[in-house]
């Protein structure tokens, strides 16, 4: 069990400025706003750090393109639960199947796991966090990154953590004001940047002596790399975000300017302001020596086509690096605008990673999950009495969960996908049945009834029509 001077230990090693975790949070910080939108604010900062003229940084803020390239890249990547995923008990048990069945529409599960896919493949690790809300019914909650610190101080298995230091209020620069929630499998404390044992909260919670009532860490830890108690981070994505912003916002700003031609006056004597524009009309006087004056316009010359060049080779090349396939990229900046071209881009790429990596981390982090849920915390919740009397209930001791994710089918348009199946149809190897549904995936079941229906009685009208009228041909024959 955590005394203080390990409390102290430990939230100490978590704020020393030399250390990796404060550059770790810090990363995973920007990495999460950027994917959820907050990309103008960094793409200021960067400019800020490189301009030190405040009309320069404003005119190009006003000019900056916001194409979030992190964001569309994370979720081609995060694919695991696109068509949900299938959950029982390794051993068949009606009650257990009737809990599993409860909890996952509770909890929003697929959901949930979808977005824990996300923010995975976002900084290569993050927290599943079951809860009882404060109506007592079982969720699920996902931590980014940079909301928790993992502690071990286990010398045999150091990539495993043996604490989990959750950010409750971070925001106060007083450490005195800050507020964590420390867990390991004995204690649960509340403490603040400091470390020291907030005594007031822990006896909010009826809990003075820092019991952890579940005998078990109250998280699951989803990561990419098993090998290390935090993966190794990598910029690569985010390094290019910054690049093709820069690089876009750069060329709207000169075009700005540049698309501009500039009037050039020779022969002609004053200093009189020249007006130009549409309805303007130019009168210039001679010169003293009866010459005549000259007005003409240099085009000014802007390549765009060379930076959009390069901001389509560094996305080919970052889509590369993460086992996105490149090949429909090519080209699509030269055939749009900007801002447009780089959406294109991504709208038909498909992710080349092994399907079956991703889906056996979070395979075991459901298995941890909901053996968490059944062994640990569930039995909890239900003798404390605070789980909503329609949930509670309990798993056979045995209970281990099986999951299986459907397939996942190409994106295919609807005349690609009557192609696929009447070629299934005729080949015998499918039913009407389903080579409608498949067709049709948005229709009900009882719309494809309906419609089968439908069908025969049109071929029964059909071959009744046809019959009627051989018939009268071969009697007017006759």
């Amino acid at each position: 069990m955590a005394n203080q001077l390990e409390l102290y230990e430990i939230v100490r090693q978590i704020n020393k400025d030399d250390m990796n975790e404060k550059v770790r949070v810090r990363e995973d910080v920007d990495k999460y706003l950027v994917y959820h939108g907050q990309l103008r604010d960094k793409i200021k900062n960067v400019i800020a750090s490189e301009f030190q003229d405040p009309d320069t940084i404003s005119e190009l803020m006003n000019r900056v393109v916001p194409i979030n390239i992190t964001k569309k890249i994370t979720d081609k990547l995060a694919k695991v639960y696109n068509n949900g995923a299938m959950r029982q008990p390794v051993t068949p048990d009606d009650n257990d199947q009737e809990l599993i069945d409860k909890y996952s529409e509770s909890t929003s599960i697929n959901m949930y796991m979808d977005y824990c896919n996300k923010m995975t493949k976002l900084t290569k690790h993050s927290l599943l966090e079951p809860y009882l809300d404060s109506e007592g019914i079982p969720r699920l909650r996902v931590l980014p990154s940079h909301s928790f610190s993992l502690w071990s101080n286990d010398p045999i298995n150091p990539e495993k953590e043996t604490a989990v230091i959750k950010y409750i209020d971070v925001t106060s620069p007083d450490k005195k004001e800050q507020v964590f929630a420390y867990w390991d499998d004995e204690s649960h404390w509340i403490i603040d940047g400091q470390g020291n044992i907030n005594k007031a909260a822990m006896e909010q919670l009826v809990n003075p002596e820092g019991i952890n009532p579940y005998g078990a860490i109250p998280f699951v830890h989803v990561t990419q790399q098993h090998d290390l108690l935090y993966p190794i981070r990598s910029s690569d994505i985010m390094s290019v975000q910054i690049a093709v912003c820069l690089l876009l916002s750069d060329t709207a700003l000169a075009q700005k300017y540049l698309s501009w031609a500039t009037l050039v006056i020779t022969g002609s004597d004053g200093e009189e302001k020249v007006k130009v524009g549409p309805a303007a009309t130019l009168s210039l006087p001679r010169t003293a020596d009866g010459e005549a004056p000259d007005a003409k316009y240099l085009q000014p010359e802007l390549n765009s086509d060379e930076v959009l060049n390069i901001v389509e080779k560094l996305v080919e090349y970052v889509l590369t690096t993460n086992n996105l396939s490149a090949g429909t990229v090519i080209g699509k900046l030269r055939t749009s605008t900007a801002a447009s071209g780089v959406s294109k881009m991504f709208d038909n790429l498909e992710s080349t990673e092994e399907i079956n990596e991703q889906r056996k981390i979070y395979s075991d982090a459901e298995r941890d999950l909901w053996g968490l849920v059944a062994h640990y915390m569930l039995p909890v919740w239900v003798d404390s009495g605070k789980i909503n009397t329609e949930y509670a209930g309990a798993f056979s001791n045995d209970f281990k969960l099986s999951i299986r994710y459907p397939d996942i089918k190409p994106m295919l348009t609807k005349k690609e996908r009557i192609e696929s199946a009447k070629m299934e149809l005729d080949a015998g190897v499918t039913s009407l049945y389903r080579a409608i549904k498949d067709i049709n995936p948005d229709m009900e079941d009882s719309e494809v009834e309906d419609l089968i229906n439908e069908i025969q009685k049109e071929k029964l009208a059909s071959v009744d029509f046809f019959q009627r009228n051989m018939n009268g041909a071969e009697e007017s024959e006759g």
